[in-house]
């Protein structure tokens, strides 16, 4: 415990939101389209040249993902608001020492099989993810697998629609539109929509995307370590525990220098 309190007490010092900003669009720039071709459309400047200097190969890429997913949960989980005034920026002393901080975190070796088994789902979990092939597979598993059993009782379009408003084939696509059109922080142009998606891809739709999507930083720290003890720093929940941004990817801004996004989307 007191190994991850030194590192929450150096992270406290960092805007949060706008250091979201910067490993998202680390992370879209290094694996949206895989590891293997850098996507420069949306990304500054200054984070292609950090990339194409420091991370030329697929296991360097690979590797600063990990640090970058670490390094966005314990911002996270430390005293990091929206009214810091340091910002990481990709060549400064403060973000290696950042990454090093956290990744040294996860040196340790688990004892326990279930928490390493934890430890090597959360490595593994993005590499899941091929966004050229996403769509597909989800709508394969969600939608057309579901209504070729006939014997299949629950209905989970239903569920979604009762739940909110969008039925299963409406939230992944407006999820997965969304992801593609976004480096870091959520922004999108209607008149971007691919035409066969338009009538799917609504401002409604997105907008209960969102509601279902988001939340605050707040709630992060809750759905790690519990509704009644989210101040109180867990060991074993803040080093292992599923990350919540897979559920909730949105996460909401309160107060940004960037001063131009609501969401940042990590």
């Amino acid at each position: 415990k007191e190994k991850i309190e030194k590192v929450y007490a150096y992270l406290k010092r960092f805007h949060l939101s706008d250091s979201l900003y910067l490993i998202g669009s680390l992370n879209a720039a290094t694996m949206k389209y895989g590891f293997g071709k850098t996507h420069r459309s949306g990304i500054p400047l200054e984070i292609l040249d950090y990339i194409s200097n420091n991370f030329p190969s697929k296991d360097a890429r690979i590797a600063l993902m990990n640090k970058m997913n670490k390094l966005a949960r314990h911002l996270l989980l430390s005293k990091s608001n929206d009214y810091k005034s340091i910002i990481l920026q990709t060549e400064s002393k403060e973000f290696r020492s950042a990454a090093d901080f956290v990744f040294d975190l996860f040196a340790v070796e688990s004892k326990d099989a279930l928490r390493a088994y934890q430890v090597v789902t959360q490595i593994q979990f993005p590499f899941f993810d091929n966004i050229n092939t996403l769509f597909a597979r989800a709508h394969l598993l969600f939608t057309v697998i579901p209504n070729d059993i006939p014997c299949l009782t629950y209905d989970l379009s239903s569920a979604m629609i009762k739940a909110c408003q969008m039925t299963v084939f409406d939230f992944m696509a407006t999820g997965y539109i969304l992801g593609i059109m976004s480096n870091g922080i959520l922004s999108y142009k209607f008149n971007s929509v691919p035409e066969g998606l338009k009538n799917v891809v609504t401002k409604k739709n997105i907008l209960n995307f969102i509601k279902e999507s988001s939340g605050m930083p707040k709630r992060y720290k809750e759905m790690v370590r519990g509704k009644e003890k989210w101040k109180i720093i867990e060991p074993d929940n803040d080093l292992y525990k599923i990350d919540p941004l897979y559920q909730m990817p949105l996460l909401k801004v309160e107060n940004s220098d960037l001063s131009h996004f609501s969401w940042t989307l990590s």
